[in-house]
């Protein structure tokens, strides 16, 4: 915000109320709950103790640590779309009735036709 408005770096800090606070524990958040849980499956397969899981998956393949980055990077993306989703209800709806116009009701979309 500051980039895009250099004059507000004059101002006290008091003048934006908690709204900084709020935003850095936002951030904190969303971090959290997108590392969390991809570090605690990455413990458990170290330990032998995994359940199958796409994180599983992925790590019983050979790989580099790229792979590993747009493993993140896709996180974010559907997370990002999560997000959309939910601030957009009238668009998530559209979409599941064509999905469901495409695939119908009694199966699971699948990338590959059948």
């Amino acid at each position: 915000m500051f980039t895009a408005f250099p004059f507000l770096e004059k101002l006290p800090f008091w003048c934006f109320g908690g709204a900084f606070a709020l935003m850095g524990r936002c951030r904190e958040l969303c971090q959290q709950v997108l590392n969390e849980p991809f570090n605690e499956a990455k413990a458990q397969i170290a330990d032998g103790t995994a359940s199958r899981s796409l994180v599983a998956d992925f790590f019983s393949q050979a790989h580099d640590d790229t792979d590993e980055d747009i493993m993140k990077a896709t996180a974010s993306v559907l997370q990002a779309f999560r997000l959309a989703m939910m601030l957009h209800p009238d668009i998530q709806s559209r979409a599941h009735a064509e999905i469901d116009q495409a695939v119908g009701h009694d199966r699971m979309p699948l990338v590959v036709r059948e």
